[in-house]
């Protein structure tokens, strides 16, 4: 008699308990964690339990994704014998090749030998490759380089330009001859060929009496 009044309370809190567990997850039945126990007695997962815990397992072990870091560039002017002379970004590691590479590669004229190719270039630098005319030119003078970027005459060198030859990297070496002055000079020798005479400059737009007087001792025809 108790016992069979002690199995149904066991049965009505059972079902109490089951009623509860329904109210707090909805209509939906509980999805069971384990589906069954194996020979040695060790409950196995249920099929989509196993799944959930080996997806959230991979998502936790996943690595982050790697953001590449930002390779660190320079800015150099490449002038000169190149096929497209002007400012280029290159690798801060970059090599002088790489700069002239940058700019369209060696124009036909340009002397592969006078530079170290193999140089690292430095941000902020000008880069001039020179033709073969004006490495002639400075071989004749005795004057060598392994980096032929530096070896352009300076505008205080006593070096003297032959205006009817001189290239256009050549002439910007005058003191107060930049570019605009040089390719005028040019501009006008295509127009009206050869100078006859060194004053014949002062024909040339930008070119006055005060600054031909300061290249004067520094150009002859």
């Amino acid at each position: 008699m108790l016992r069979s009044l002690f199995n149904r309370r066991m049965a009505a809190s059972a079902a109490a308990a089951v009623f509860m567990t329904f109210l707090c997850t909805g209509c939906s039945r509980p999805e069971p964690l384990f589906e069954s126990m194996n020979s040695s007695g060790a409950y196995v997962l249920s099929e989509n339990a196993a799944e959930k815990y080996t997806a959230s397992e991979t998502e936790e072990s996943a690595p982050a994704e790697e953001r590449p870091e930002t390779e660190e560039r320079i800015t150099v002017f490449v002038c000169g014998a190149v096929e497209d002379p002007g400012v280029y970004e290159v690798l801060s590691d970059a090599r002088l090749i790489d700069a002239v590479a940058a700019a369209g590669g060696f124009s036909s004229c340009a002397d592969r030998e006078w530079h170290n190719l193999a140089r690292r270039v430095s941000d902020g630098e000008r880069l001039q490759i020179l033709t073969e005319d004006e490495t002639d030119l400075l071989r004749q003078e005795g004057k060598t380089s392994e980096d032929g970027c530096s070896s352009v005459p300076s505008a205080d060198a006593d070096t003297t330009v032959n205006i009817n030859t001189a290239s256009l990297e050549l002439l910007m070496t005058l003191p107060g001859i930049g570019e605009t002055r040089a390719r005028a000079i040019l501009d006008y020798r295509n127009k009206n060929g050869a100078f006859a005479s060194a004053d014949e400059l002062l024909n040339v737009s930008g070119i006055g009496d005060k600054l031909f007087g300061r290249i004067a001792g520094r150009i002859t025809v």
